[in-house]
């Protein structure tokens, strides 16, 4: 489906046939565009989004990557902009300013209706990445000691029920002492009308702060199976809510950042679209690291020239010792960071898991060290030995590849490091070190059986 339309668009800015363009855009909805969007180049973009009406360039905001758009926006119209921004999410809006120069972010505050105005500068404040730089102003509160059939009515007049789950309870002091589902509310019987909210409503309610990591938000959602997660003040009052559909784009960021440091990437949003100076700045540090390391394992070597210059076949076994220690340390780490990151493995209480995967890397070692020693055995023109000293090389090199790999991302993480820091580029770099160091000083150990 979203190759039929990215290709219906294309075909009509080819043609530049505007108005059928126009009419096909207002048919789709706003997570159709969204698609076609990342598929088409910068002009196409442009194009594309300012034939797109008030409403439907609002939804847009709410399913785009915003940095995929970003350039765009800069160049566009600050009225226009403010009437769009008006009528958009408050979170949403505040996503939307954040990319923008300051000196042009301003000039649309100043356009924008006052109330939404003030709603986005709030969320202007937080930290993109915690609870209060992806919650929503967007909620309703009603007080403890109101009846059901005031409530109802306040909600008939003043609440678009399509965007709203859940009412908040709040008491004197306006702090949140319970939330009530809107089904519930609405079903009540007349006979029960009279009764306050206090006595309905479930008065155990799952909130987080609003320093809180988006990280651990997600956690609390898929722990809790919510909706909606509110988010409070030091004093307990509520300041704004987070929707799922927010949870499940911090979930996509959130994988794309671990992967692209587990590829030795520096993660920066809209990647794809960045400049081909700034791809290369973003991905050189881990790459230079890499290339130090390689220093130092060619450093090794050299360390151990002298066995190698009596011994020359053991050269033959270096690339599958540091290949097979790379890829068993690359497998621990990738399991361990991921298991963090979904919450599946508690770093409080990580010991066990992490004997669970010593020992696997272990058994690895050993069926792994068994093969490659038999092969080493019969290589031509070695000594018998050889394939001791190849097997139990490969044996140790698979078992401290195993530590290293579990053991790295819990330290980090214990040290409030990104653990998908330690993957990637930086492990392989270790355990090839590591691995050489190891096969190299047995054989040196054994030479004078080697010769």
């Amino acid at each position: 489906m979203t190759k039929k339309i990215l290709k219906t668009i294309q075909s009509y800015l080819k043609k530049n046939e505007m108005g059928p363009l126009h009419d096909f855009l207002k048919s789709l909805r706003p997570g159709d565009i969204s698609e076609a969007m990342k598929s088409l180049d910068e002009d196409e973009r442009k194009t594309v989004f300012g034939l797109l009406g008030v409403e439907s360039a609002s939804g847009l905001f709410h399913e785009v990557d915003i940095h995929v758009i970003s350039r765009i926006l800069q160049d566009w119209d600050n009225a226009r902009l403010a009437k769009i921004l008006d009528i958009t999410a408050s979170d949403d809006g505040a996503d939307v300013l954040g990319v923008l120069p300051h000196k042009k972010r301003d000039k649309i505050l100043k356009l924008m209706d006052k109330k939404k105005a003030k709603e986005v500068q709030k969320l202007l404040i937080y930290d993109e990445k915690t609870a209060g730089g992806i919650m929503t102003t967007d909620f309703v509160t009603l007080s403890q000691d109101l009846k059901v059939r005031e409530a109802l009515e306040y909600i008939r007049k003043n609440v678009n029920i399509e965007t709203i789950h859940h009412v908040y309870v709040i008491d004197r002091e306006e702090r949140l002492v319970g939330v009530l589902p809107l089904r519930r509310l609405i079903s009540i019987s007349p006979e029960r009308e009279e009764i306050i909210l206090n006595d309905i409503m479930t008065s155990n309610v799952i909130t987080t702060k609003i320093n809180t990591d988006q990280e651990e938000i997600t956690k609390l959602v898929a722990q809790h199976n919510l909706l909606a997660l509110p988010v409070v003040d030091g004093e307990g009052r509520m300041v704004g809510r987070i929707t799922v559909d927010d949870v499940i784009d911090v979930v996509q960021q959130e994988a794309n950042e671990d992967f692209y440091k587990m590829a030795g990437a520096l993660w920066e949003a809209g990647y794809l679209d960045k400049t081909i100076f700034t791809k290369v700045r973003m991905r050189l540090p881990w790459l230079l690291a890499c290339l130090l390391g390689g220093v130092i394992t060619g450093g090794v070597i050299t360390f151990f020239r002298e066995a190698i210059s009596q011994v020359v076949v053991l050269a033959c076994f270096i690339p599958v010792i540091m290949g097979m220690g790379g890829n068993v340390g690359i497998q621990s780490s990738t399991i361990v960071i991921r298991g963090i990151a979904t919450g599946h493995i508690d770093i409080h209480v990580i010991r066990k898991f992490l004997f669970k995967e010593i020992s696997v890397g272990l058994i690895l070692g050993l069926i792994c060290g068994l093969g490659i020693g038999i092969a080493a055995r019969f290589w031509p023109n070695a000594k018998p030995l050889l394939g001791i000293v190849v097997g139990i090389a490969m044996f140790i090199a698979l078992a401290v590849a195993a530590t290293f790999g579990a053991l790295l991302p819990a330290l980090f993480k214990r040290l409030n490091i990104d653990p998908a820091v330690a993957a990637g580029p930086f492990i392989t770099t270790i355990i090839d070190v590591a691995a050489i160091a190891v096969y190299l000083g047995l054989a040196t150990m054994l030479l004078t059986l080697l010769v």
